[in-house]
């Protein structure tokens, strides 16, 4: 059964919350949010014939996918890679100026690269994900900056489920440049109204993609929050991504700024029940069906470098896929005024950086097909086919694993939120963590020891 109309989509739960739907449904499509807290149509308040067509969707079988999309690379001037996509360079960087990078999630060349398109006047203004003006209900949402794209509150990686459709309805027609900045699949929804709306496509003239292990619904961020002693209702304000001088890059800290007191509460986030990113709490159903990694439609796409010689260093490393001519004379530029620093990598390098990725998102996902169509349930056409990789017995346990403490999350949550009380969500969620680890250990043992790992590979368990 193919996936089609909006209402398949949602009903599905292969929705991202992109948005994609309300802006070429001209506002037809109303988008709220999940109970959850995920942004999605809302099908009681959107127009009923509307959420029966196919719209703009990155999940939907209508829609042209990455590779479709991507056409405009194939020109003889880019290089390709099954795993990144099209590529004119490969490297990871970072600012030169250390004091500047506290500022950052990473290396600090997302908002640097932005704002060096504003101050070439190659665009008017970046639309991108920031918080919300004070008096919003939620957190972060799309806005659009710009003589102010530094401004710290609007830099740094958001883990926050919110959606594009306010604004991309609002720059239509309205004769500006904009860069676009966002994860994979928001940049495939806006490639694809580009295709559709010929105004989008002549006045978003830059799209900058961002490497992503999956989406995090509003519960993310609450439930951070209140393990640094912030609970739901006092959450003011929230910073994902602190960075601790001397640690690597992986230790840093969430901030939460209470409404109750007016002070930052903060903790390692790697120490928290529902930080560690390979247990899957709070992802967006959608993100188990998803297969584009490095924004393989975007004109540039950033991400950690998490390579040994870069993730110790807790300043933080961007990795970089270029694949515009303008793009990479910017960072040219920045290479040689020493600007940033710039290293140049390989296709394996880059593949490397990103392996726990590729297992989520390739094998994974061809585990998650396979499962489901076996099921009889409805699934999205990928480009990894499904069953069609060699995933161990012992991977696919954790795989199957981690989709049910993503799914179990959401209503763990809702009932510590009903009952104030947090215990609730730790009782319900930390056997099945306890369950992963010893998966993650057994995994080692057997692949320390060569002769067991032998066997265990006769045998596919590893």
């Amino acid at each position: 059964m193919a996936i089609e109309s909006v209402r398949d989509v949602v009903f599905g739960g292969f929705c991202v919350g992109c948005g994609g739907c309300a802006v070429m449904s001209k506002g037809a499509i109303v988008m709220g949010f999940s109970e959850h807290g995920s942004a999605q149509p809302d099908l009681r308040l959107s127009d009923q014939r509307a959420i029966e067509l196919p719209q703009a969707c990155p999940f939907s079988d209508r829609s042209p996918n990455e590779n479709q999309l991507s056409h405009r690379f194939n020109d003889g001037k880019h290089a390709f890679d099954e795993r990144i996509g099209h590529y004119t360079d490969l490297a990871a960087g970072r600012l030169s100026d250390d004091a500047a990078l506290q500022d950052s999630s990473s290396g600090g060349l997302t908002s640097w690269l932005v704002a060096q398109l504003m101050d070439r006047d190659l665009v008017d203004g970046v639309i991108h994900v920031g918080r919300e003006p004070d008096g919003e209900q939620r957190l972060f949402g799309y806005v659009i900056s710009r003589g102010d794209v530094l401004r710290p509150e609007r830099r740094k990686s958001v883990y926050y489920s919110t959606h594009m459709a306010d604004v991309l309805q609002s720059i239509i027609g309205d004769g500006q440049r904009y860069v676009i900045v966002g994860v994979p699949c928001f940049i495939k929804a806006a490639s694809i109204l580009m295709g559709e709306i010929p105004d989008l496509d002549e006045q978003i003239r830059f799209r900058v993609g961002l490497v992503c292990g999956h989406l995090k619904t509003s519960a993310f961020a609450e439930a951070l929050a209140w393990q640094a002693d912030v609970p739901p209702n006092d959450l003011f304000a929230f910073d994902f991504r602190v960075k601790v001088p001397g640690e690597p890059a992986n230790a840093y800290r969430h901030a939460a700024l209470s409404s109750h007191d007016q002070e930052w509460h903060s903790k390692q986030t790697n120490r928290t029940l529902g930080g560690n990113w390979g247990h899957g709490m709070f992802q967006l159903n959608a993100c188990n069906f998803c297969d584009d990694i490095f924004a393989e439609t975007a004109d540039v796409c950033f991400g950690d470098a998490w390579l040994p010689r870069y993730s110790q260093d807790s300043r933080g490393t961007n990795l970089i896929v270029s694949r515009n001519p303008a793009i990479d004379a910017i960072l040219e530029d920045g290479k040689s005024s020493g600007a940033i620093g710039y290293d140049t990598l390989t296709p394996n390098e880059i593949a490397t950086s990103q392996a726990g990725n590729f297992r989520h998102r390739w094998d994974g996902l061809s585990v998650r097909l396979a499962d489901d169509q076996r099921l009889g349930r409805p699934v999205p056409t990928k480009r990894i086919a499904p069953g069609s990789r060699p995933v161990p017995k012992l991977r696919r346990t954790v795989i199957r694993l981690r989709r049910a403490m993503g799914e179990l999350s959401h209503a763990a949550f809702r009932r510590a939120k009903a009952a104030n009380n947090f215990s609730v969500f730790q009782a319900e969620m930390e056997p099945h963590v306890r369950q992963m680890a010893k998966l993650g250990r057994l995994e080692k043992r057997i692949g320390r020891l060569p002769i067991v790992r032998n066997i265990a590979k006769r045998l596919n368990i590893i």
